[in-house]
């Protein structure tokens, strides 16, 4: 054993450590997305992959696609994908797909109220 391995053992052998690592395999068991909530972007940073769905569609992406990449089982682009999935999104956990409709009734909103010599919506300030 190494002296890291033993500072390791020490400090997670601590009840202090040992509630706090309990309490948190509890959140992320949560089904209802709890504290934490599940994202399905792999390892790879959200600014990077929203850089990438750029590159592919040859847009920028919205950022309720940017969301629902993260939040849902189904889509996955591929590199040779145009543009998002036509079907239905399947988010991850609940609360996933309560939070994306609620971005979407805030978005509709606000462009019911936008005049036609408004600039464009700032969709990153309605998730706020």
């Amino acid at each position: 054993m190494t002296v890291e391995d033993i500072k390791c053992t020490t400090v997670w052998s601590k009840p202090g450590w040992i509630a706090l690592s309990k309490s948190n395999t509890r959140n992320r068991k949560k089904e209802d997305g709890g504290v934490s909530s599940r994202h399905t972007g792999g390892s790879i940073p959200t600014e990077e992959r929203q850089d990438r769905m750029a590159a592919a569609w040859g847009r920028d992406p919205t950022s309720i696609e940017v969301y629902e990449r993260v939040h849902c089982s189904n889509r996955k682009y591929g590199a040779n994908a145009t543009g998002p999935p036509d079907d239905e999104p399947i988010y991850v956990y609940p609360k996933a797909g309560r939070v994306a409709a609620r971005f979407r009734e805030v978005r509709d909103v606000a462009q019911s109220r936008q005049g036609p010599d408004d600039p464009p919506i700032d969709e990153v300030a309605l998730w706020e």
